[in-house]
Order: C-alpha cells, then structure tokens, then sequence
C-alpha cells in the first residue's frame, strides 16, 4: 500500500513537471520513481548477505543472523511457532527486530504448559527495504527451520510410603514373569519342540510320547518388578496427557530405591498393550519418552477432520488391565496402581491408604 501510494505521487510529480515544462522538477520526479528500484536491488543485496541459524540452548531459543556488508539490515521480523506432536495444540511467537548489524542473536524464552514432545519452527523470518516498500524472506517460505524437543516432567514430592520389609524376598512369591525365558524351574514359561543344543533335563516327557516327537520345557524367569503403573488417559488433549506422565513420572520417581522396580503397561492408538520394564531414573525417563513416541499426533487423523477429539487410547485403564490379565494371568504384582488425571497429593494418598 505504502509503495502504491509512493508511485502514484512520483507519477503525479512527473506529470505535473512535463505539463509545466520544468527540467528540474522533471528529473526529481524521475529520481523519485528510480529511489525505489534502488532499494529493491540493494534488499536483494542485503538477502544474499545474510544468513539465520536457529537453536535451542537450554531455556534458550536463538534466532542468529550473520550479516555481511557494512550497510545494517532493516526491518527483520520473525514468526515462530511451537506444537505438540500428541495432540496439535501449540502456541506461536511472533515479533519485530530493530536495525541489525553484524552478528545478532534474539533470544526467546518460551513458556510452554504442558509435558510432551514437540517441534519449533522459525516459520517466517524476513527482512524490508529502508522505505518499508519491500519485504522479503530470508528463509523460504516452503522450507521452515525445526527443532524437534522433549518437555520431561518436573519432579515433586509425592511422599509415598514403603511397601513392606525391604528384606523379604518378593521376587519369589509375586514376580514371575512368563513372558521371557529363564531358569526359574518352579513356572512353565512355553513348551516346544526340541532344538540341537537344548538340555534333556528340561524334556517333557508326556507331551513328547504324546506327540511322538521330543518337546522341551521353557522355564520362566524371575525379575525384581514389583508394582504394574497403568495410566488412564482420558480425553485426547495435551493438559490431559501432561497430567497423566507426570503423575506417573512423579509416582514412580518417589518410590523407595530398593522398590523402585516397576513395570509400565499402557495400550498405544492402535490398540496394542505395550509393557516396559523400569529399574531405575535412567530407565524411568526413557519410558517416558517411549510415551511421548507412541502417542503422536498422526496416530489421530480424526483430529484433522473436525471431529470429535475422543479419548487417548480406545479403552480405559481398567479395561486394559483385564486384557493384561487374560493375557498374562501368571504374572502377579505387589501392587497394580491406575494412574489418573487427579492431583497428584490424591494419587499418593489413595497409594498410602492402600497400604494400610
């Protein structure tokens, strides 16, 4: 608009001036048209001189431009946006730069809400003339910069209370587990048919003269898991799922060391029951970043359509536990805890009355 009504007085000047007859006034009125053909060129100069990073360092999201030249760079603005790859929803920046000259680094301090995995985009980063006639993007529009992030759980206090004597031998009367093998002679983990190598003290002998081939006996083996964590996820919102995985984080963050071995069993979008082991913090984060990859945006095309946003997995936590069950009913637990949306100070209560 600003240049439409720059060139609509230059050409009123120049109109003017060959009307009147006046030379002088003619070629200020041609100068007027050429200023800016002038800036264009010297923008595109500018543009090829310049080159943005974008990087994120802690708290810390840096747009860095390098310019070269000794002319500074005007009217740069940028627009980044962040969003959540469980849900969509996300948040966007968007602000104007003064004169640039050299090196420069903006620094964005985002405040983002809720635990998950996402991506920034330096969506649109541009530059004008000194005019304000001309705009052009320093990064192509079809070619956004991103930066993928995990947002893990904050730890709190969740006071859990121990679950009994430390000392007793729990793995023996609660944990065995039938679906690995091992050496645990006391539980069946699989019979099959004999392979070179395999032991004839583990031969089934009624089942091999019963099928008149040799079967082997494949024991199961014991772990040290003793608590199954079920989350519950409700509706299919980021605030939904960051209340989950924090409660959970922290739940599990807060038990005793010595029982902090546990099992984490959800069902993913499509269906599926998927049970990680979890004996330390170490492993504690990576499953919850084996979370953050199983419930992804693209799992829901529904979201896209418009149409209802529904519940994060098909069935709820207790519909999934009895699956589990029919699955593997020999596998037993101190203790199977469904983790909600509630305040976490509830969940933690309801652990320690449970323990009484």
């Amino acid at each position: 608009m600003l240049l439409f009504l720059y060139l609509a007085f230059s050409i009123f000047m120049l109109h003017s001036a060959l009307m009147s007859g006046s030379r002088i006034f003619a070629i200020f009125a041609i100068f007027l048209l050429l200023v800016p053909v002038c800036l264009f060129v010297l923008l595109l100069v500018q543009r090829h001189l310049t080159r943005v990073d974008f990087a994120l360092e802690g708290a810390e999201l840096l747009i860095v431009i390098e310019k070269g030249g000794i002319l500074p760079l005007s009217g740069l603005k940028y627009t980044v946006s962040f969003t959540y790859d469980q849900s969509g929803e996300g948040a966007v920046i968007k602000n104007t730069a003064a004169s640039l000259k050299g090196h420069t680094e903006i620094v964005l301090y985002p405040e983002l809400l809720y635990t998950g995995s996402g991506v920034f985009e330096l969506k649109k980063c541009t530059v004008s003339d000194y005019a304000g006639f001309f705009r052009l993007p320093l990064i192509p529009k079809n070619r956004p910069r991103s930066i993928p992030v995990d947002l893990l759980p904050e730890e709190k206090e969740a006071l859990l209370e121990p679950s009994g004597d430390p000392g007793r031998n729990y793995m023996s009367e609660y944990t065995k587990t039938v679906q690995q093998p091992g050496d645990d002679a006391s539980e069946t983990f699989d019979v099959r048919e004999y392979r070179s190598g395999d032991r004839i003290s583990r031969m089934h002998w009624k089942l091999t003269a019963k099928r008149e081939a040799p079967m082997i006996r494949e024991f199961s083996r014991e772990d040290n898991a003793r608590f199954l964590f079920v989350p519950d996820f409700g509706e299919r919102t980021q605030e939904n799922f960051d209340h989950i995985v924090n409660n959970y984080f922290n739940l599990a963050a807060s038990l005793p060391e010595e029982e902090s071995a546990h099992v984490l069993m959800f069902e993913d979008p499509e269906g599926d029951l998927t049970e990680i082991p979890v004996e330390d913090a170490r492993e504690l984060e990576k499953a919850i970043l084996v979370l953050f990859t199983a419930f992804q945006r693209d799992s829901y095309p529904q979201m896209d359509s418009g149409a209802e946003k529904g519940r994060f997995t098909p069935h709820s936590a207790e519909e999934n536990l009895e699956e589990y069950h029919r699955r593997f009913g020999a596998r037993r637990f101190i203790r199977e805890f469904i983790v909600t949306d509630e305040e976490l100070s509830v969940l933690a209560e309801r652990w320690n009355e449970d323990e009484d």
